[in-house]
């Protein structure tokens, strides 16, 4: 099974960072699609950490998991 999530890294107040995970986007998701989100995200303030809010965009990537059970049972 192949597991697809988007990552967004950001710093909060103090410049430790933080990843926002987001499982199954949609395939066609674009840059732009994920600076908005990341920019969205900012203005609304609507998220912080226990060293304040998040105030900066660092970084966004796809991660692509692939995941193989084992027959243990």
């Amino acid at each position: 099974m192949t597991k697809t999530r988007i990552k967004m890294q950001f710093k909060d107040e103090t410049g430790s960072t933080r990843i926002i995970s987001i499982d199954r986007p949609r395939e066609d998701i674009t840059d732009t699609d994920v600076k908005n989100a990341m920019e969205e995200i900012l203005a609304a303030k609507a998220l912080s950490t226990k060293n304040g809010l998040l105030v900066e965009k660092v970084k966004a990537f796809k991660e692509t998991v692939e995941q193989t059970d084992y027959k243990i049972a």
